[in-house]
């Protein structure tokens, strides 16, 4: 449920949680609000970064720093990340495909599916697109890089609509 990315996705998903679990589904929605874990609601991406808890991934990084001024704290981050992008890079500059493999499947699976697609340009600007799927329709925008289902607007990587368009 908190996966979904349409609405329709998610109410429908919210309301079979309401039927099993009635309270819990009262906490979710009156009490944490669905803007707070709700990837259909979210607005955007959060932070800018895709992670699951920054500040304990960062904490348990600077374990040992904490006892030590300030400026020291700042040079030892700076001197660790620099370390840590050094270390992607070069590793990612020595492969053919910049994609992790499990991105690379997502846009594998992606693209095989949308060569059963039908897609038109009924206006003929080239950077807007309807596709149909199965009874759904969806307008892409290639430009924006955005498609209705909004899996291209949050997780920006092309969805099945956004390859059938390209």
């Amino acid at each position: 449920m908190a996966k979904a990315y349409s609405f329709d996705e998610f109410s429908e998903n919210f309301e079979k949680l309401k039927y099993n679990c009635p309270e819990v589904a009262h906490v979710l929605q009156n009490v944490l609000r669905f803007q707070k874990w709700s990837r259909a609601h979210l607005l955007g991406n959060r932070y800018k970064v895709m992670t699951k808890n920054i500040a304990e991934s960062l904490n348990s990084v600077l374990m040992d720093e904490r006892e030590y001024p300030v400026p020291y704290i700042f040079n030892s981050i700076a001197k660790k990340f620099g370390k840590k992008f050094r270390e992607r890079y070069a590793y990612v500059n020595g492969k053919e495909n910049i994609f992790v493999p499990y991105e690379e499947k997502i846009l594998r699976d992606n693209k095989s599916v949308s060569d059963s697609l039908y897609m038109t340009n009924p206006n003929r600007v080239l950077n807007q697109y309807t596709v149909f799927d199965n009874g759904v329709t969806a307008k892409v925008n290639l430009l924006e890089r955005s498609c209705s289902c909004q899996k291209f607007d949050l997780m920006k990587m092309p969805c099945k609509h956004a390859m059938a368009a390209l």
